[in-house]
C-alpha cells in the first residue's frame, strides 16, 4: 500500500467541473425538437464524461483498493480463528446453562409434586372433616326436632291441665316447663353450631392449594458476559399468516416480468412496461 493518498490534481477538478456544469443549459421542459436533439447530445457527452470520471477514479484508487485488499487478507484467518473461538466458548457456556436449567426445573417440579400431593391429602382431610361433621350436624337436628316436638307435645298437654290451675304449684309447674324448653333450644343451638363448623371446614378444603416452589439457578454470571434470551420464530403454517407478515417476492416477480414480458400472469399481479433511455458514448 502507497505511504499517501493519491493527489488530486487539475485534470481532475477540470472533470469535476465539466460535470456540474454538463446539463446546467438545458431548459426545465423540452419544448421543441431542437431542444429534444440538442438533450439528446447532450446524453452522449454525459455518457462519455460518466466514462472518463469512472477511468479516472479507477486510477487514483486502484493502489488503495490493492492495499486494503492485502490488510483484509492479512486479518481474515487471525479473525475467524477469533470468531470460531468465541463460538466455541458461547457453546460450552450456555451447554452448561441449559444443563443446570434443566436439572433446577426437575427439582422444581419434583418439590411442586411433593406439594401439590400435601395440599391433596390435605384437601380429603377437610373435606371428610367436614362430611363427618355435616352428619353430625344433621343427626343432631334431627335428635333435637325430634325431641323438641315430643317435649312440646308434652308441655301442652301439661300446661292445658294446669291451665285451670291459678295456685302456687301452677306457677312452679310452668316455670319448669319454660327451663325445659329453653333446654331444647340449647340443643338447637348445638346443631346449628356444627353446622357452621361443618360449613368452614368446607371452605377451608376449597381454598387448600399447593405452595408455589421456586429452585434458583446456580449457574453464576461470569464478569464481562452477558446471557440473554433471544426470541426467534419459524412458520408452521403459511396459510394461517395474517396478510401483514406475508411478503412479496420481489425478486421472483421481477424474473417473471422480464422473462415473459407481455404474457406474464400472475394472479393479483400487474406487469407493465416503462421505456428506459439508452446512449453511447460521443
Amino acid at each position: 500500500m502507497t505511504d499517501r493518498l493519491p493527489e488530486i490534481g487539475e485534470n481532475e477538478r477540470a472533470l469535476a467541473v465539466r460535470a456540474e456544469d454538463a446539463a446546467s443549459h438545458l431548459p426545465v421542459v423540452l419544448k421543441s425538437q431542437v431542444e429534444f436533439e440538442t438533450a439528446g447530445e447532450t446524453l452522449r457527452q454525459l455518457q462519455t464524461l460518466g466514462k472518463t470520471i469512472e477511468e479516472k477514479r479507477v486510477e487514483l484508487t486502484g493502489p488503495i483498493n490493492e492495499g486494503l485488499r492485502r490488510i483484509n487478507d492479512f486479518f481474515r484467518g487471525p479473525a475467524e480463528r477469533v470468531k470460531t473461538a468465541i463460538s466455541q466458548v458461547k457453546g460450552l457456556m450456555l451447554g452448561y446453562t441449559r444443563e443446570q436449567e434443566a436439572i433446577r426445573q426437575a427439582e422444581e417440579a419434583r418439590l411442586r409434586r411433593i406439594e401439590e400431593e400435601k395440599a391433596r391429602k390435605e384437601r380429603a382431610r377437610l373435606e371428610e372433616k367436614a362430611r363427618a361433621e355435616a352428619e353430625k350436624a344433621e343427626k343432631l337436628r334431627r335428635e333435637a326436632e325430634a325431641k323438641a316436638e315430643a317435649e312440646r307435645k308434652r308441655l301442652q298437654a301439661e300446661a292445658d291441665a294446669l291451665k285451670s290451675r291459678r295456685d302456687a304449684a301452677s306457677r312452679v309447674a310452668r316455670a319448669e316447663l319454660e327451663a325445659r324448653a329453653k333446654a331444647v333450644e340449647a340443643d338447637t343451638a348445638k346443631a346449628d353450631a356444627a353446622d357452621a363448623k361443618s360449613a368452614g371446614l368446607a371452605r377451608q378444603a376449597e381454598v387448600t392449594t399447593a405452595v408455589d416452589v421456586r429452585v434458583e439457578s446456580t449457574v453464576k454470571p461470569v464478569a464481562g458476559v452477558a446471557q440473554k434470551l433471544v426470541w426467534k420464530f419459524r412458520v408452521v403454517d403459511f396459510k394461517s399468516l395474517p396478510d401483514d407478515f406475508k411478503v412479496v417476492n420481489e425478486v421472483l416477480l421481477g424474473g417473471v416480468a422480464r422473462s415473459e414480458k407481455a404474457e406474464a400472469k400472475v394472479p393479483g399481479v400487474e406487469f407493465y412496461a416503462e421505456s428506459v433511455l439508452a446512449a453511447r458514448g460521443a
